[in-house]
């Protein structure tokens, strides 16, 4: 196997292999396609077997990584060695085989907390959408409130420079509930495609569920998503939370994993 690190020379090729995996490869086009091959806080490295065939790629996104590989029989040494050499990583995600392997072969990186996680879909003539009341997009000066909307909850690492790369870096939106000029709930995508997008950190503090905010929030980005031709994915384990997604129409397509360090 040949390990090679992309340059802007390998995006054909790259976007070719991410295209026949659309779903488990909507992180790596996502940022491919907004953020190019030499953004700092963006690496890709290529796999290739004897034949020279790309065979799996390594995504770094700051300090998470991912793997793409389509073959359950591939052994993913070489790529999780890359991983190896960075000193911090906090998340490795993707489909269940690949991180399963990754936190076996890893010497250097202890990843104890895991999450197997439905993968699912919401295709437009399936959406069902409910009130947006109180919902509106958000702007870049809303960081901060952002910040605090989150922080001491289970989404706690996400801050306002998260928020920033996100809006600006990799041209996502968030959409957020407002009760008496608070935020109370939040959605948002986390990568986007030409025809696709992942959401991620949907989020309510617990003083401010039960109220159909999330419900709404969702319902909001879901139909701005859906009217850019872009169809709406997520992971979730939540079974309250997958009582609101199916609800608004989304169905279950696989399953994607999530590992991480603590502290």
């Amino acid at each position: 196997m040949r390990v090679v690190k992309c340059t802007e020379t390998h995006r054909a090729e790259l976007e070719r292999f991410f295209k026949a995996d659309p779903y488990y490869a909507l992180f790596f086009l996502g940022n491919i396609q907004s953020m190019g091959l030499a953004h700092p806080d963006l690496d890709y490295w290529a796999m290739y077997d004897d034949q020279e065939t790309l065979v799996a790629v390594l995504l770094r996104y700051v300090t998470n990584f991912s793997i793409l590989a389509s073959d359950e029989q591939l052994d993913l040494l070489p790529l999780i060695q890359v991983i190896d050499e960075h000193e911090r990583v906090r998340h490795v995600t993707g489909k269940m085989w690949i991180v399963n392997q990754i936190i076996a072969k890893s010497e250097r990186h202890s990843l104890p907390i895991e999450h197997d996680d439905y993968f699912c879909s919401l295709k437009a003539e399936e959406f069902n959408p409910g009130s947006t009341e109180g919902v509106r997009l958000a702007v870049l000066e809303d960081q901060e409130r952002i910040h605090r909307l989150y922080e001491g909850g289970e989404f706690s690492q996400f801050t306002g420079e998260t928020f920033r790369r996100r809006l600006v870096d990799a041209k996502c939106r968030i959409f957020v509930m407002e009760v008496d000029g608070e935020i109370v709930s939040a959605a948002g995508s986390s990568a986007e495609t030409t025809v696709s997008a992942m959401i991620g950190t949907v989020y309510t503090p617990e003083a401010h569920r039960g109220k159909g905010y999330a419900s709404r929030a969702m319902s909001a980005l879901c139909a701005s998503l859906l009217e850019d031709g872009k169809e709406p994915c997520l992971f979730y384990d939540n079974p309250s939370a997958g009582v609101i997604y199916r609800r608004l129409g989304f169905k279950d397509i696989g399953m994607f994993k999530m590992a991480g360090a603590e502290g």
